[in-house]
C-alpha cells in the first residue's frame, strides 16, 4: 500500500506522486499530511482514489524563522501507523507520558551542540560532516536543516557505516572538519569506534542515545 507523507502537499514531486498514483490500478493508499483537505487528497480524489487519511489536529501556521512543527507532528503520525500496524500502539502511550522530560533534556543537549559546533566554526573549521544511520537518520536531517538556515554551517551528511577509506583520507588532509556524530540504539559498535579514531585528531561532538529505540529517536 503507498503511503504519501507531505505536511502541505503542494510541492511539485508530492503532487506528481499523487497524480501517477490517480492512473495506477492500486485503489489502497495512505496519506499523512498536515490539515484535512490537502492538495494531495483532491488529486486521489479526482481519480477515484480514496486515501485512508491521518492529518494533524487543527492548528496554527508555525511562524518561526526554522519551521520544526511539520517535522515533528507528521513523524508522530508516521510513527503511530506504524506501531499500530505493528501491535506496538501500547509504547505510544508509554511514549507520550515521557516526552516532557525527552523534550526537556533534547532542548539542553541541543543548545549545547550548537554552541560547541559554533565555537569549532569559528575557530577555523569550516566543514561540518553529521554522521548517523538507521533511526537518527531523520535527525540528521534535521539537524542539518536548522544550523545551514541558522547560518551556523553548511554541514554534509553521512551514513557512519559507510564513512571509510577515501572520506578518512580527505578529512585528514583537510584538517579543517569538525563531526557530529547522532547515535542510535543499532550502531552502537560504529559509532563508539569511529569515535575513538577520529576523535583524536578531530573535534568530535556526539548526540548519544538513550532509553529505548523510541525514546532515543524522539
Amino acid at each position: 500500500t503507498p503511503v504519501l507523507v507531505s505536511y502541505k502537499g503542494k510541492n511539485d514531486d508530492m503532487r506528481a506522486a499523487a497524480q501517477a498514483l490517480s492512473g495506477n490500478e492500486q485503489r489502497k493508499s495512505v496519506l499523512i499530511c498536515g490539515h484535512k483537505g490537502s492538495a494531495v487528497e483532491k488529486i486521489l480524489d479526482k481519480g477515484g482514489k480514496k486515501a485512508f487519511e491521518l492529518s494533524l489536529p487543527a492548528h496554527r501556521q508555525e511562524k518561526r524563522f526554522v519551521s520544526v512543527l511539520p517535522f515533528f507532528g507528521l513523524s508522530a503520525l508516521s510513527m503511530n501507523l506504524g506501531c499500530s500496524l505493528s501491535g506496538r500502539s501500547s509504547r505510544t502511550k508509554d511514549l507520550a507520558e515521557s516526552l516532557p522530560a525527552i523534550a526537556g533534556a533534547a532542548e539542553t543537549l541541543g543548545v549545547d551542540v550548537a554552541r560547541d559546533l559554533s565555537r569549532h566554526i569559528l575557530s577555523g573549521r569550516s566543514q561540518c560532516i553529521i554522521l548517523a544511520g538507521g533511526m537518527a537518520a531523520p535527525a540528521a536531517r534535521a539537524w542539518e536543516s536548522l544550523l545551514s538556515e541558522g547560518g551556523i554551517a553548511t554541514p554534509t551528511i553521512c551514513d557512519l557505516k559507510d564513512y571509510t577509506h577515501g572520506r578518512y583520507l580527505a578529512a585528514f588532509r583537510q584538517r579543517r572538519v569538525v563531526y557530529l556524530l547522532i547515535e542510535s540504539p543499532e550502531y552502537a559498535s560504529i559509532s563508539s569506534i569511529l569515535a575513538a579514531r577520529l576523535g583524536k585528531a578531530f573535534p568530535f561532538i556526539r548526540i548519544p542515545s538513550s532509553g529505548n529505540d523510541l525514546e532515543a529517536l524522539w
